[in-house]
C-alpha cells in the first residue's frame, strides 16, 4: 500500500513535469517505471517507447521496456529490449537476472543460468536472483543445487512467500517429501486458495502414500484452476492409486488435448485402460504415440506389457529390447523381458535377465520369485526349493503365491523335496486359515 500510494504521487508529479516539458526522456521514463508498477502496463510502454525514441540507446529505458513485455508475457520482445540494454551496460545485475528470468520462459534454461551467475558476480547474495537461479537448477534437474540456492534466499528473506514455495518444490525434487508437505502447508496457511500450492502439495503426499489427503489437495487446485494437464494427470495417477480407474482415465482424456505433445499423460491414460481390462485400446494408444515418439524407452515398455497381455509374446521381447537399447539397465523392462522369454521356454535368457535384475536391485524377491519358478521348470527342483525359501524368508507374502503355482510342479511331485515343499508353502487349508487370521 505505501509503494502503491508513493508510485500514485510520483505519477502526479511527473504528470506535471511532462506538461512543461512532454519531450523529457529522463521524466517519461520515471513515469513509465510508476505506470508499470501500477499494472498500467500499456501506458508505461507507451512512456518508455517515447523515452526510447528520444534518447534511443539508453540502457536503464532499454532494460524497463524489457521487463513491462516480460511482464505482458511478450518474451521475444522482452529479450530484445534486455539484449540492446546489455550490450550498452554489461555489468547491469538487474538487466542480467531479467535476462535470465525471461531465458528460462523461453526455455533456455542453461543461458538463464549464465546470466544469474554473472548477476551475482556483481551483487553477491541478492536473494531474488538466488531463487531464480535455484529454479532454474531444478529445471536442469539439479535438484541439490537448487535447494542450496533457494535456502540461502529464504536466510535472505524468510518471509518472501514465492521463495518459500520454490522451497517446497525443491524438497520435493530431492526426494525430501516429508519436508515438502510441511513446506507446502506452511505456504497454504497463508494462501489457501493457491492453486498452484495445493497441486504441489498434493503430489507430496501421494509420494509419501497419502492419496486421499492427495485427491483432496488435487481436487481443490483443480476447483481453482480447472484446466491445468499436470493437475489433471497427476490427479489422474492418484486415482489409479486409489483403485479409481474410471474416474482415472477421464482425468487423462481431459489432460491430453491440453498438452497433447506429453509422453507422460499419454502413458498414464494406456496404463489407466489396462486397468480396466481394456488391453487392446491400450495397446493402440501406445502404439499411436510411439509413432510420434519411437524410441521412448518408457512407452516401448508399457507397451509391451500390453503385447505379453495380449500372448504376443515375440513382439513383446522386441519392444523390451529396443527399450533397453535406449535405456540399458533399466529393470523393469529387464524384468518383462524375463518374464516373457519363460512364457516362450527360453529358460536361459530368463535366467539370465533375473540375474541382471538382481544385480542392480540385490535380494528383489519378485525377481527372486521367478527365477525360482524359471529354475522349477528347468527340472531343477532343488535349488529352485533353495531359491524360494530365500524367499519367503525375505517376503513371506510369497508363500500365498508358491501354494498353487503349478511352476513348482517339478518340486512339488518329487519324492523326496515335496514334503519339504509342503512344509514350506503350507496347505490350501492353512493358507485359507492363515489369510483370515
Amino acid at each position: 500500500m505505501i509503494d502503491t500510494k508513493r508510485h500514485e504521487r510520483a505519477l502526479s508529479q511527473l504528470g506535471r513535469a511532462l506538461e512543461t516539458d512532454p519531450d523529457d526522456p529522463k521524466a517519461l521514463y520515471e513515469r513509465g517505471i510508476a505506470l508499470r508498477f501500477l499494472d498500467r502496463r500499456d501506458e508505461s510502454l507507451a512512456d518508455l517507447d517515447r523515452s526510447l525514441e528520444l534518447k534511443p540507446d539508453h540502457p536503464g529505458t532499454l532494460a524497463a521496456r524489457g521487463l513491462t513485455h516480460a511482464l505482458d508475457g511478450d518474451y521475444e520482445d522482452a529479450l530484445a529490449d534486455l539484449d540492446r540494454s546489455i550490450v550498452l551496460w554489461p555489468d547491469d545485475p538487474d538487466a542480467l537476472n531479467n535476462r535470465g528470468a525471461v531465458l528460462r520462459h523461453l526455455n533456455r534454461p542453461e543461458e538463464a543460468l549464465l546470466n544469474f551467475n554473472r548477476s551475482l558476480e556483481l551483487r553477491r547474495d541478492d536473494p531474488a536472483v538466488l531463487a531464480n537461479r535455484g529454479a532454474t537448477l531444478l529445471d536442469l534437474m539439479r535438484p541439490k543445487d537448487a535447494l542450496a540456492n533457494i535456502d540461502r534466499s529464504l536466510e535472505l528473506r524468510p518471509d518472501h512467500d514465492d521463495t518459500i514455495r520454490l522451497h517446497a518444490e525443491a524438497l520435493l525434487a530431492t526426494g525430501a517429501h516429508d519436508d515438502a508437505v510441511s513446506a507446502y502447508s506452511t505456504y497454504i496457511r497463508k494462501h489457501p486458495e493457491d492453486a498452484d500450492g495445493l497441486a504441489g502439495r498434493g503430489l507430496a503426499f501421494a509420494t509419501i502414500d497419502e492419496n486421499s489427503q492427495a485427491l483432496a489437495d488435487l481436487n481443490r487446485s483443480l476447483e481453482l484452476q480447472t484446466d491445468d494437464p499436470g493437475v489433471l494427470n497427476n490427479r489422474g495417477v492418484v486415482l489409479l492409486a486409489l483403485g479409481r480407474a474410471e474416474d482415472a482415465l477421464a482425468d487423462f482424456i481431459s489432460a491430453q488435448p491440453l498438452e497433447p505433445a506429453s509422453n507422460e499423460i499419454v502413458f498414464n491414460k494406456g496404463l489407466a485402460l489396462e486397468h480396466l481390462g481394456r488391453t487392446k485400446e491400450a495397446y493402440a494408444i501406445f502404439n499411436q504415440a510411439l509413432d510420434l515418439a519411437p524410441n521412448n524407452a518408457l512407452l516401448l515398455n508399457r507397451r509391451g506389457v500390453a503385447l505379453a497381455k495380449l500372448e504376443r509374446y515375440e513382439e513383446a521381447i522386441a519392444d523390451f529390447s529396443h527399450s533397453l537399447q535406449v535405456n540399458p539397465g533399466d529393470v523393469e523392462a529387464t524384468h518383462n523381458r524375463g518374464i516373457v522369454c519363460g512364457h516362450l521356454k527360453r529358460y536361459q535368457e530368463a535366467l539370465t535377465d533375473f540375474g541382471h535384475v538382481l544385480q542392480t536391485v540385490p535380494g528383489d524377491p519378485e525377481a527372486m520369485y521367478n527365477r525360482a519358478c524359471i529354475l522349477a521348470r528347468m527340472d531343477q527342483p532343488a535349488v529352485a526349493l533353495e531359491q524360494l525359501k530365500e524367499v519367503i524368508e525375505k517376503d513371506p507374502s510369497y508363500r500365498a503365491f508358491a501354494l498353487n503355482d503349478t511352476d513348482f510342479n517339478s518340486v512339488r511331485n518329487d519324492d523326496l523335496l515335496g514334503p519339504s515343499f509342503q512344509e514350506l508353502v503350507g496347505t490350501p487349508e492353512s493358507s485359507d486359515d492363515a489369510s483370515s487370521s
